[in-house]
């Protein structure tokens, strides 16, 4: 029997119809993403641009996003309502779209935390016998002050990493970093409110970084004041009192929101074998 790993999809928690894209492949058509409407119209980038950003995400291939017709689209322009694109392949002769490897967790591997007490994974509050965790904490208190998004007390936020501190990997690839206790750094982290912490670690948020600017965006809803959040742009030069170095680095929040994508609007993990996908 085949098994895969599953997630809640976002169009289970957006309410309101969705943005549908399909790939034509040897004259047929596949659906190769569906995106709730609200999620995008309010997410601070309402633009076919971050539709077609999303399907190169999910999918290895390269392409371009094109109206229903196969016409030429300006990307700048808002996605028409409940309307339905094609993604065209730059590559000739292509069988099959490849899915994007994951989502990955705090190991290669796709198992992100299922509940609140295990989301632990990028959690930097109670880890106090790393090295440089203190200063961490401390330099995420200058910086942030309260939960970054909600403004809550600090004694109610844990100093969480962007991607988790076991995936020393991942920073490598990234930032060129071979040792654990360079994984502390301001830019590294964020302050958050303890629960808010709980779902980054589930993907169930992420940040969407664009011109330099960050907005938090909700892929599950499972409290109202969520909805109210999504989308909301932080401009770090007034928000982050510190200098341009040590702001919320993009690379690495880029890398947790492709996991989001993968999990949250993809629904499976792909590109593991059956042992590791059942982890």
């Amino acid at each position: 029997m085949s098994q895969t790993r599953t997630y809640d999809l976002a169009e289970t928690w957006w309410r309101g119809g969705s943005i549908e894209v399909k790939c034509v492949l040897d004259d047929a058509h596949f659906k190769i993403v569906k995106i709730p409407e609200q999620f995008i119209r309010k997410g601070g980038d309402n633009t076919l641009a971050f539709v077609h950003h999303v399907i190169q995400l999910l999918y290895v291939e390269r392409g371009e996003l094109r109206s229903p017709c196969g016409g030429a689209l300006d990307l700048s322009e808002e996605p028409i309502e409940s309307s339905q694109y094609i993604f065209s392949s730059i590559e000739e002769n292509l069988m099959r779209l490849t899915p994007t490897r994951g989502p990955e967790g705090k190991s290669p591997l796709p198992k992100p935390a299922s509940s609140v007490s295990e989301s632990t994974y990028s959690n930097s509050k109670h880890t106090t016998s790393r090295s440089g965790q203190s200063k961490f904490r401390s330099s995420l208190l200058a910086r942030d002050g309260r939960c970054i998004l909600t403004h809550s007390e600090r004694s109610r936020c844990t100093s969480a990493h962007v991607v988790p501190v076991s995936r020393l990997d991942v920073y490598k690839a990234i930032l060129g970093l071979e040792l654990e206790n360079q994984l502390y750094a301001t830019s590294m982290g964020f302050l958050i409110r303890d629960d808010l912490h709980g779902a980054y670690d589930r993907y169930e948020w992420s940040w969407y970084c664009k011109d330099g600017m960050y907005y938090p965006h909700f892929f599950a809803l499972e409290d109202p004041e969520m909805e109210q959040i999504h989308g909301r742009r932080i401009d770090p030069r007034t928000e982050m009192r510190v200098q341009p170095r040590e702001y919320l680095d993009p690379r690495l929040a880029d890398w947790h929101y492709r996991q989001c994508v993968l999990a949250r609007i993809r629904g499976t993990a792909e590109g593991f074998d059956l042992g590791q996908a059942l982890e």
